[in-house]
């Protein structure tokens, strides 16, 4: 059959032809074959056929999903029942798993919208604790971002609309923005819980007021120790004030700093009242203050971990075993960067002194046996006569490394550096790491000590 009559053919005529015949046309005898004559009538065909191929196509596609839609629908409307009906099959289901603690964590039904319930914490490293012991089951939030300083931070407007979405409040204790903001936060919240997770903690008191010595400001950080059980070199430097610290202040029992399993220590605030200022009647004296930086310390870690278990094992006791079990792992996170953090220490020529614009590695000082000079005088500026004092103080010492913080101008930091040759160090001890910052903080002192050499 010549091509031009097979190219008129209808599609389904052409695909009836045997498979020899529709191919023994030789390519120059289709070349031969005008354009129009060789696509003009199987492109008509094609289309019909496509147009064909395309309504079985949609036929069976609708044929496959209707059914699926209709028992969706089915689906949705017997669960929408269940959900209504008190006792129902499918609540008592959900409510098993639930009870025996499978899933995700709990929510609370706000304007129809489920939500992970929340907590609120006053700095990072408290989020880091709070976190990693709440898992799922919590969202924990700060209330003093990163890079702010939390003795002088301000919330914003809508932080204090956020603060009435929280279950509880913990608290780091006694740092700036909770002694100004506590009393204004419960009165904007009035339902929140407060809790004080520096309950037990063994803490280090030092002077409101500059010490004069000589007609010049101590070049130390005025902290002094609370109790006598701490051996080796005194926080600050202050070695004469060890006695006088322990006249003016009455002995917290102190938790000894490797046991893991802390029995939890009841907080003082009421958990179901808004709460003033916690009260601590062993510190009622006008002239100390209580050094607020407790968290840089495994030690004080410790204590944290297990006030924030009580905590949420009364918020939701149904789940306090794994509270627990998780407060366990992470006691282990601090006992390995406890020893850590020691056997960096007890390498050979490692700084025993250190300068820092803030005094906020003071409990970590007096855990590891090290003295802390700090540029700040009572949150002041230093003076001139301060600075001098300062560098000369730091020679005495030894002084290798000068640690700033991101929150603090450091320029005065950097001038005494390079008067007395010393390294400059950023660190955060308001970071959410507490782990990585506690042992950046040892490896830089490790590395001053080699610089020294």
């Amino acid at each position: 059959m010549p091509l031009e009559e097979r190219c008129q053919m209808p599609l389904e005529e052409h695909r009836q032809m045997p498979l020899e015949e529709r191919c023994k046309t030789s390519l120059e005898e289709r070349r031969q074959t005008p354009l129009e004559g060789r696509y003009k009538a199987p492109l008509k065909g094609s289309r019909n056929g496509a147009q064909l191929g395309l309504k079985r196509l949609s036929a069976v596609i609708i044929a496959a999903i209707l059914p699926l839609f209709i028992g969706s629908c089915t689906l949705s409307g017997e669960n929408s029942k269940n959900r209504q009906g008190e006792g129902g099959q499918g609540a008592d289901r959900s409510q098993k798993l639930t009870d025996a603690g499978v899933g995700k964590a709990p929510k609370l039904t706000v304007a129809g919208v489920d939500r992970v319930p929340k907590l609120t914490v006053t700095i990072e490293p408290l989020r880091y604790f709070a976190q990693a012991i709440a898992g799922d089951r919590y969202e924990v939030v700060s209330m003093v971002p990163q890079g702010s300083s939390p003795e002088t931070y301000d919330p914003v407007p809508q932080q204090l609309i956020d603060l009435s979405d929280s279950q509880a409040y913990l608290m780091i204790g006694h740092i700036g923005f909770e002694r100004s903001w506590q009393a204004r936060l419960a009165q904007n919240a009035p339902r929140l819980k407060f809790y004080d997770t520096s309950v037990g903690v063994d803490f280090i008191y030092g002077s409101e007021h500059a010490h004069h010595h000589g007609g010049h400001h101590s070049a130390v950080s005025h902290a002094i120790v609370s109790s006598e059980r701490d051996k080796g070199p005194v926080v600050d430097g202050i070695a004469e004030n060890r006695e006088s610290a322990a006249d003016h202040s009455h002995h917290h029992p102190a938790t000894e700093p490797h046991h893991p399993d802390i029995e939890p220590h009841q907080p003082d605030i009421e958990p179901h009242q808004p709460a003033a200022e916690p009260h601590h009647p062993d510190t009622e004296h006008h002239h100390l203050a209580i050094e607020p930086h407790i968290w840089n310390s495994p030690t004080n870690a410790r204590i944290i971990v297990s006030n924030i278990v009580e905590a949420l094992s009364e918020l939701d006791a149904g789940h306090a075993g794994v509270y627990r079990q998780r407060a366990d792992s992470l006691l282990e996170v601090v006992s390995r960067t406890d020893s850590l953090v020691r056997s960096l220490l007890s390498e050979p020529g490692a700084d025993r002194a250190f300068l820092i614009y803030h005094p906020a590695l003071s409990y970590f000082a007096r855990e590891y046996g090290l003295q802390q000079l700090a540029i700040e005088a009572d949150g002041k500026e230093p003076s001139p006569s301060h600075l001098a004092q300062l560098i000369e103080d730091c020679r005495r010492a030894d002084v290798h490394v000068v640690f700033v913080q991101p929150e603090f101008d450091r320029r005065n930091a950097e001038l005494i550096a390079r008067q007395i040759g010393a390294k400059i160090v950023p660190i955060n001890p308001l970071a959410y790491d507490w782990a990585g910052e506690l042992v950046r903080t040892a490896e830089a002192l490790v590395d001053g000590g080699q610089q020294r050499r």
